[in-house]
């Protein structure tokens, strides 16, 4: 680490090198915290450079997957930290599937064998108040307690969960993203015009957005395990300034020094990473019918929840305005699409 505290980013581990370290590893969580040990950094350093926070490092590095719940974010966490760190993502990525599903199955297993309460019925032909019928009462009375917790908690999930948006009903920017923020109770599923975001373990949320010149019409949806459903409606009117919409929206047909991606969202909302020289520029949902462009001086990576909505625009040294059409079928996820300053695309 120099002396403007910036992070050389670690090499990349040679394979012989890593599959020793697997081999010795006893657990993910423990290999990666080694690695990052060896290299002398803290939580927080990663967390500034990789942009994950160090509450999802802490976990990751203990197996604690109870608490990474969304299965779909925490690879891509896991992906991120091991690159950084100079592995190679796919054995990576197979040791966490791994472990995470043996985690999966002892929990299974162990819900599966715990002991059923029962209660013995009472015999006696008529009422005596003794020692053993008050204590025959106050078991009835503790076995009533827990099913009056279970049907609370019955009840809890059958009524739809409770979702605070901090958001205005209304509001006017002058720009071309915005953040979503709010708080679901009772572990619930957390969408965006039908598109899921990621939530934390306690049901807040802080989703960016991309917007369309004029009126966006955002829904935020909280989902329980039973399927009960709340929404809440928000309209931001989005007033940007013609230069800003001719720079982030439209084709250009002045030579593009790097890569430039129009990306263009048509039936329906996803969300979108986007990474540029391997540096994070975009995480978040773009709505339909919302466009962005996006450049890097080498190469640009793209993730994409639903490829059936997502159409590109490629411009680099090569080729100029090459529209790609929509990449994938509906609710296809399509990972680390790369294009580079010089690809060429029939």
């Amino acid at each position: 680490m120099n002396s403007n505290n910036k992070i050389t980013r670690p090499k990349k581990i040679q394979n012989i090198s890593l599959n020793k370290d697997l081999k010795l590893a006893a657990s993910l969580g423990k290999l990666l915290r080694k690695r990052r040990l060896s290299l002398k950094l803290s939580l927080d350093q990663v967390e500034k450079q990789i942009k994950i926070r160090t509450y999802y490092l802490k976990l990751i590095e203990s197996g604690n997957y109870d608490k990474l719940s969304s299965d779909f974010y925490a690879k891509g966490f896991v992906k991120n930290y091991a690159e950084f760190l100079g592995f190679e993502s796919k054995p990576i990525l197979d040791m966490y599937k791994s472990e995470r599903r043996a985690h999966n199955l002892h929990n299974k297993k162990d819900s599966s064998q715990k002991p059923k309460i029962g209660l013995k019925p009472l015999n006696s032909p008529r009422f005596i108040f003794t020692p053993k019928t008050l204590i025959a009462f106050s078991g009835l009375a503790f076995v009533i307690l827990i099913i009056g917790y279970i049907i609370w908690q019955l009840t809890i999930l059958a009524s739809p969960p409770k979702l605070t948006i901090n958001n205005p009903p209304t509001q006017d920017i002058s720009t071309n993203s915005a953040f979503i923020s709010g708080k679901a109770e009772g572990g619930a599923d957390l969408f965006i015009n039908d598109s899921p975001i990621l939530s934390a373990p306690d049901g807040s949320f802080r989703e960016k957005i991309s917007l369309s010149e004029g009126v966006n019409l955002v829904k935020i949806t909280a989902k329980n395990k039973l399927g009960k459903s709340v929404s809440v409606n928000r309209t931001i009117n989005a007033k940007l300034p013609q230069t800003s919409v001719a720079k982030t929206t439209q084709q250009t047909n002045e030579k593009v020094d790097g890569v430039r991606v129009i990306v263009k969202i048509s039936k329906q909302a996803t969300w979108l990473i986007i990474n540029a020289d391997g540096k994070e520029i975009f995480r978040g949902t773009m709505l339909a019918g919302s466009t962005q462009a996006f450049e890097a001086a080498a190469s640009l990576k793209i993730t994409t929840g639903n490829a059936d909505s997502t159409q590109l625009i490629l411009s680099n040294l090569l080729i100029l305005n090459k529209d790609l059409g929509i990449i994938g079928s509906d609710g296809e996820i399509k990972r680390d699409l790369e294009f580079k300053k010089d690809t060429l695309v029939q």
